[in-house]
């Protein structure tokens, strides 16, 4: 075969997979259409490189604040129709984003999760949801996610909520719900957190909306524990590639926009999702 002649077979071949290709990226469900649980035998694999950046004000040794990247690795599995089991684990890449908790802000879209550890790696999560009511325009499930304590200092914390997506077919999704947690601590950390994140899908790929929630937990200082509220205001934002690979991203997230210095103390992250199918 000539050089000319192997060109013109290469050439057919690359505009045939780049159709494919397109097909398949238009293929999936846009964002907002997407259930609770993946398919049965379906995983999705998550990574996003995180910065937090945190400021504690004055003190008397200078200001106390930094600024230090982390990474957030996560894989979820479809079992049965509407059962799913997940992993979750953070890696702090300097002694900033361990301060700062870097990773958190790589979780994206999936920010409920009490405090962690300080160490270099993240307690781990396992997590299990099981979705009860699956309709085009309402779903509901159940979560179950376990923090192990592979931290020094650390203690075993039990995540249960019930998960709500709410949709417009094409056009809109809330993602709302309610958690409870308790990391068994002396005395027990309590932790009470209701999501609400508005998603707008602006063309079959790419989507965006507002990130927010209230979370109600107690916390020890200095010997005495205190009710503490915060609320949380974010914005994200994602792209679909192809219908197993989209980009994710959270250009902004205030954990605790209400606190004093709630402003200064923030984060952001962007990932990738790949799914196989």
């Amino acid at each position: 075969m000539t050089r000319r002649a192997k060109a013109l077979v290469f050439g057919h071949f690359l505009s045939a997979a780049i159709l494919v290709f397109c097909n398949n990226a238009s293929a999936a469900p846009p964002w907002v259409d997407r259930k609770l649980t993946l398919p049965r035998l379906n995983v999705a694999i998550d990574g996003a490189l995180a910065v937090g950046h945190f400021d504690f004000g004055p003190t008397p040794a200078g200001e106390n604040s930094g600024t230090g990247p982390a990474l957030d690795l996560e894989a979820y599995i479809g079992i049965i129709r509407h059962l799913q089991l997940g992993f979750r684990q953070g890696i702090r890449l300097t002694d900033e984003a361990k301060i700062s908790q870097a990773d958190n802000y790589g979780r994206m879209y999936d920010l409920q999760g009490f405090p962690n550890s300080g160490d270099t790696f993240a307690n781990p999560e396992a997590n299990v949801r099981y979705q009860f009511i699956d309709t085009d325009i309402f779903e509901l499930g159940v979560d179950g996610r376990l923090v192990l304590p592979i931290a020094q200092g650390s203690r075993f914390g039990f995540l249960a909520g019930a998960p709500i997506a709410i949709h417009i077919p094409t056009i809109l999704r809330v993602d709302t719900g309610g958690y409870v947690g308790f990391g068994f601590y002396d005395p027990t950390l309590v932790y009470f957190h209701i999501p609400a994140d508005l998603w707008v899908q602006l063309s079959p790929q790419f989507w965006l909306g507002p990130v927010t929630g209230l979370t109600v937990y107690n916390v020890r200082a200095r010997g005495v524990t205190n009710e503490q509220t915060d609320v949380s205001l974010g914005f994200g934002l994602g792209y679909q590639v192809t219908s197993w690979f989209d980009l994710k991203f959270l250009p902004i997230d205030w954990p605790a926009i209400n606190q004093d210095r709630g402003v200064t103390n923030f984060g952001f992250s962007g990932g990738v999702e790949l799914r196989i199918e």
